[in-house]
């Protein structure tokens, strides 16, 4: 939601504002230039040649501010999950306590960000008597030696006093604007990047087909014989506490892993840090041999995104389901009927007003919680992905419905590897192994099985 608007807000000025700005500096710096060239070269250009010295201070200020208002971007990032995350689970945080714990955590995403946006905006504001002392020496040269041609009889009073307003002129694009023009560059791009992950994140998937069983098999054989996931060492921490330690396992093509643990054990934060979304403060983790940075959502291939992550509690857009399916992808009224049959959702889609058109509302305010759930997986389902991560997604469902969904995930992500949490057992029973995570990593209490065997159910379907 932060790139959506913030970021959204920064890039579209170099549009705009930030071009016309440019292209102002240009015009009046060399329109001054050419002036004061033609009254004296030699002064003209002894005046001119101080401010060759801005473009290099511009570019040095520039890379650092950029590095600020990058970090500072980020961090506004973590700080409106956090706030999310808080509102969705309110009632949850009063009940067991933990209101205030969210707070702190808050604040302190706050602190951190604050911090950077000020660091960023000191660099901006330095720029600005850095990028006007080249005005003042050229005073100094245009008093020195303009006052002696004067004298001289080289060049006439109204010359000099020409000269010195278009040192005057010069002062403003090349002073005063080319600070405020730099930073606004720079916050551009840095915005412009972090919306173009979000852009790329569906390069090559809007036409991949969930009734193709093939999709995910188009590699040579020893490439789909490598582990899809390779985790070794992972530091997890929130909030600035440590919560796992020492994460190490790998993950094979077309097998799932259950991970259980108590309420606030790191779950989500393993599941979250594993796909991108949060910073490791330790070890590594590689997706088809491919390092995975923080905030950045590697691809496998052109063709298949490397990674797919459904929270407990997604978002829903206000619009329509088929909205909420499509985001901005191309399907076909059959294939979005399919994905929301194989999370068990066509029949109540189908007896709504309008159907796939039926409005939900901000945040899914007609939908059940259930529901929003599964309308989350369905956009899954209509995404392949190598690598699932699925932060128990089905808590909000009763039993047998979670069993009948989870066998049809199955059947459906038969080639994909799949890593599912939860507080039940009996969900992770469909899994190859299952592991129970604790502050001091992961601890495997099932033998692993052949996943390449074809699942054959769940308990009390």
């Amino acid at each position: 939601m932060n790139r959506a608007i913030g970021d959204v807000n920064s890039a579209r000025w170099i549009y705009g504002f930030t071009l016309v700005l440019t292209c102002d500096v240009v015009f009046f710096a060399g329109l001054g230039a050419v002036a004061m060239i033609l009254i004296h070269p030699g002064l003209g250009l002894s005046c001119l040649s101080t401010f060759l010295i801005i473009p290099f201070i511009a570019v040095k200020l520039a890379r650092m501010e950029y590095g600020a208002h990058e970090a500072a971007q980020n961090e506004l990032t973590t700080l409106s999950e956090q706030v999310s995350q808080s509102i969705r689970g309110i009632r949850a945080q009063r009940a067991s306590g933990s209101f205030y714990v969210w707070i702190e955590a808050m604040k302190e995403s706050a602190g951190r960000y604050g911090t950077l946006r000020l660091k960023a905006q000191k660099i901006s504001i330095n720029s600005y008597p850095i990028c006007n002392a080249p005005t003042i020496v050229s005073y100094i040269i245009l008093l020195l030696w303009g006052s002696q041609l004067v004298v001289a009889k080289t060049i006439t009073v109204g010359e000099f006093a020409a000269m010195a307003s278009y040192v005057y002129l010069l002062q403003g694009p090349l002073g005063a604007d080319i600070g405020g023009l730099v930073s606004e560059w720079q916050r551009g791009f840095a915005s412009l990047r972090r919306i173009g992950e979000i852009h790329r994140l569906h390069d090559g998937v809007s036409n991949a087909k969930i009734s193709n069983p093939d999709y995910f098999v188009r590699e040579p054989e020893e490439r789909l014989l490598a582990p899809v996931l390779q985790v070794k060492d992972l530091k997890v921490s929130r909030a600035g506490k440590a919560v796992v330690c020492g994460v190490s396992f790998e993950l094979a093509p077309g097998e799932w892993l259950g991970i259980s643990g108590k309420v606030g054990s790191g779950k989500s934060s393993l599941l979250q840090t594993i796909a991108g979304l949060l910073p490791p403060s330790g070890g590594a983790v590689h997706i088809g041999g491919k390092s995975v940075a923080a905030n950045s959502l590697t691809r496998l291939t052109n063709k298949t995104l490397s990674v797919a992550y459904a929270a407990e509690k997604p978002f829903v857009f206000s619009g329509s389901i088929r909205h909420n399916l499509i985001l901005n992808g191309q399907y076909s009224d059959d294939e979005l009927w399919k994905a929301l049959s194989v999370v068990g959702l066509s029949d109540e889609v189908a007896r709504m007003q309008s159907g796939l058109d039926n409005m939900v509302g901000e945040g899914g305010v007609a939908l059940s919680g259930g529901q929003r759930q599964r309308l989350a997986l369905a956009r899954l389902v209509l995404r392949p992905a190598r690598l699932v991560l699925l932060d128990d997604p089905l808590s909000a469902v009763d039993a047998d419905t979670e069993a009948k969904i989870i066998k049809n995930l199955r059947e459906a992500w038969a080639n994909l590897s799949v890593v599912l949490t939860s507080n039940k057992t009996t969900t992770l029973e469909c899994c190859h192994r299952q592991a129970i995570v604790s502050q001091n990593g992961l601890t495997f209490e099932a033998d692993r099985l052949d996943f390449l065997e074809p699942f054959e159910g769940v308990a009390n379907v």
